[in-house]
């Protein structure tokens, strides 16, 4: 198989693991606060590139909770990411939690 496909599967099922996680043991508890998270994608290097949704988008405590559970959280059980970064455009909203 083509080096490049391989990879592409690879990340495929990397991103489906992490969806389901993130589905699973993350998004209940954001759901507490009115918010979600999604993971947008996997890049090649290994980096998952996420955004908050709902009470999550311009909250306050987003980089917090990012930087001291998500981050941790995804790094520890899928041990081939290097990284997780936030993408969120984070805009005070009519949903955001804490402004």
């Amino acid at each position: 198989m083509n080096k490049k496909i391989e990879q592409n599967n690879n990340i495929q099922k990397l991103e489906t693991q992490i969806r389901s996680y993130i589905i699973n043991i993350i998004n209940p508890i954001l759901l507490k606060h009115g918010g979600s998270l999604q993971l947008k994608t996997v890049t090649i290097e290994k980096v998952a590139l996420v955004k908050f949704v709902g009470g999550c988008q311009g909250c306050a405590m987003s980089q917090h909770t990012l930087n001291n559970w998500i981050v941790k959280e995804l790094l520890n059980n899928f041990t081939e990411l290097t990284n997780v970064q936030d993408i969120t455009i984070h805009d005070i909203n009519h949903f955001t939690y804490y402004k």
